[in-house]
């Protein structure tokens, strides 16, 4: 009984110490993907020495048709 109860009280820290340092995938949350790519592009072109190309915006500027509200 008492073998049960000591394998009972440690499986759960062993998984837990297990888990604590498994490798996860990181989530940048801070830009939105396509500000990611932006920010990609720039970094490349300035590694490789060539000017940023500027892209237009997806979306419109505010004031400017910006939606039913408007």
């Amino acid at each position: 009984m008492m073998g049960w109860l000591g394998f009972l009280a440690v499986v759960p820290w062993m998984t837990a110490f297990i888990w604590s340092f498994k490798p996860t995938t990181i989530i940048d949350i801070r830009r939105t993907p396509r500000e990611e790519k932006e920010a990609i592009d720039e970094i490349i072109a300035r590694m490789s020495g060539k000017p940023a190309v500027p892209q237009d915006p997806k979306q419109p500027k505010p004031g400017k048709d910006s939606g039913p509200h408007a």
